[in-house]
């Protein structure tokens, strides 16, 4: 439910604050007081389109902010599927939105940033908003079939699913029967270009990952002849050269070495550590000379990988960049070439296919226009019932059938069909309903579909008007009943209504000489009353007009304990 509406510097409210009840809250004023106003401000937090021109002169910006409580599991989803964070057992929503003179908008939802799309999924959970807007709604016969759809509820939600899967199947069927069934010609050439491209790619005999492989091999014999310079160069300065290698030298020097050991003892010890030299460094000679051997550069083998990678790039430009791609490519080929060949058994099983769906599709769509008459007609027993209550007597109201092709909804075609008069054909509700009548007839929806709401904060704007006299009294009641499981918020003009009030608000002007400003006031029950009466067409401070309106009073409360 709405629990708190702040509004500041929108239009000509400088700042009100409204703490809303569950049940009946009633706004009432002055006419041009400035009542629409306020569900103005709040359909604007709502997501409604707004220009600077609500901003207050003399004023930046303004904005608007709602508090939410008791929320439901719906939204819960809603906020989630957002990515707005909100834990079940935080105790409200708050959403605001403020709009600058320099055109910014800013929207947040429990203080994180958000869109005009977010905000408006959001309300259409939030807020049931009865409106001019909803009337048009209800006038256009294009949004009949989804009114009865969401008074019929869950039952029909299984079947939709089914159906919405059914024509997906069916309009996939459709498009591979028409590339099967395309121009002869063109189907000739595809097959040919398969064959081909087919043919070309098997003859080059490709194996996974060879091109990787004969990439690495080129690389090593265009590197072999600096490799075997330099290897070459190091084995003779180590093991062959004019004074015939670092291996001779230690030779010579341990000669040397033995001899003068019979002079000094420790000549003995570093001869022997040369020996330890030379054998790691023979040790090194030869595995250099086996490094050697490893590159002896084969031109034959070289001119192969070349030609094989040549090969290979030239595929490539055709059938992808890599031996993986083409490998890919040749199998989907064969693939394609596999369906052409089996063309006409394929054009066969999917035609099947398409006449068991298109069965299936009707019989869904059956079923789905059976649970849309029978919930239809139980649906029009209610709204003629609450219709009769309102003092529409002599009302009939009815809901033609058509037939469609079949889409994700059905086969059917919905209108309202709507007469006032006895003796008078029902004609399409849009030709024949005055605003009066189109008032009651949205009230009686909103009673017929209580049940099916997502939300409990129901919003009537104008919903008296048309209505007086005993009609009246009937609204009111009516009204009452809703908010005993609902949050109304309704502005009006009758005196019934107001005394039906579990929370009443007073809107006003007020004019100080320099600017002018709307305000509200929470009503007591002595204002209750003198408000009222004012309503009622009473003197101010009479007590006739006073006692009435007491009696007023009394009779609603009696309406809510029924």
């Amino acid at each position: 439910m709405l629990q708190k509406v702040s509004i500041k510097n929108y239009a000509l409210i400088k700042n009100i604050d409204i703490d809303l009840v569950m049940g009946l809250n009633v706004l009432t004023g002055e006419t041009g007081a400035g009542k629409s106003m306020i569900l103005s401000a709040i359909n604007f937090a709502l997501g409604s389109k707004a220009d600077k021109s609500c901003i207050m002169n003399g004023a930046t910006q303004t904005k608007v902010e709602l508090v939410f409580g008791d929320n439901n599991e719906m939204l819960y989803s809603k906020l989630m599927e957002m990515g707005i964070v909100f834990e079940q057992n935080d105790d409200c929503l708050i959403v605001n939105r403020i709009l600058s003179l320099d055109g910014k908008n800013e929207i947040h939802i429990n203080g994180q940033n958000a869109n005009i799309s977010m905000l408006k999924e959001l309300a259409s959970i939030l807020v049931d908003w009865c409106g001019q807007h909803e009337h048009q709604i209800l006038l256009n016969s294009k949004h009949h079939i989804n009114l009865i759809d969401n008074y019929i509820g869950d039952d029909l939600f299984a079947l939709k699913s089914a159906l919405s899967l059914q024509i997906q199947e069916l309009t996939k069927i459709k498009n591979d029967i028409k590339k099967l069934c395309g121009n002869d010609l063109d189907i000739q050439r595809n097959y040919d270009l398969l064959k081909y491209q087919i043919e070309e790619l098997e003859q080059a005999n490709l194996i996974e990952g060879e091109d990787i492989e004969l990439i690495e091999q080129r690389r090593k014999y265009q590197n072999s002849q600096r490799i075997v310079e330099g290897l070459s160069e190091i084995v003779t300065l180590l093991d062959g050269n004019e004074d015939g290698g670092m291996v001779n030298a230690i030779n010579n020097a341990r000669h040397n070495l033995s001899t003068l050991s019979t002079f000094e003892n420790k000549c003995a010890n570093l001869s022997e550590r040369l020996l330890g030299i030379k054998i790691e460094l023979v040790d090194i000679i030869e595995q250099l000379k086996d490094l050697l051997l490893d590159y002896n550069f084969d031109e034959n083998d070289f001119n192969r990988i070349n030609d094989r990678l040549d090969i290979i790039k030239s595929l490539g430009r055709k059938y992808g960049g890599s031996v993986h791609e083409m490998l890919e490519y040749l199998g989907n080929a064969k693939r394609q070439l596999d369906e052409f060949e089996g063309r006409e058994e394929l054009l066969t099983n999917l035609n099947k296919k398409k006449i068991n769906l298109e069965e299936e599709i009707h019989n869904t769509c059956e079923a789905i226009s059976k649970k849309r008459k029978e919930k239809s007609s139980i649906m029009t027993k209610h709204i003629v019932k609450e219709l009769q209550e309102l003092g529409m007597t002599n009302t009939v109201f009815d809901i033609k059938f058509g037939v469609t092709d079949p889409t994700a909804t059905g086969k059917d075609s919905v209108e309202f069909y709507f007469s006032a008069n006895s003796g008078c054909e029902s004609k399409p509700l849009s030709k024949v309903i005055s605003g009066g009548e189109m008032s009651r007839l949205m009230l009686a929806f909103k009673i017929v579909f209580g049940e099916t709401f997502h939300t409990n904060t129901m919003i009537f704007d104008e919903i008296d008007s048309g209505v007086s006299g005993g009609i009246a009294q009937i609204v009111a009641k009516k009204l009452k009943k809703l908010a005993v499981s609902n949050q109304i918020i309704v502005i009006t003009h009758l005196p019934v209504i107001a005394a039906s009030a579990d929370k009443h608000y007073f809107i006003e002007k007020v004019d100080n000489g320099e600017t002018t400003t709307t305000t509200l006031r929470t009503l007591q029950e002595n204002e209750c009353l003198n408000e009222i009466a004012r309503l009622a067409g009473g003197q101010k401070g009479s007590q006739a007009a006073l006692a009435h309106a007491m009696e007023m009073r009394e009779l609603s409360k009696k309406h809510a304990s029924l």
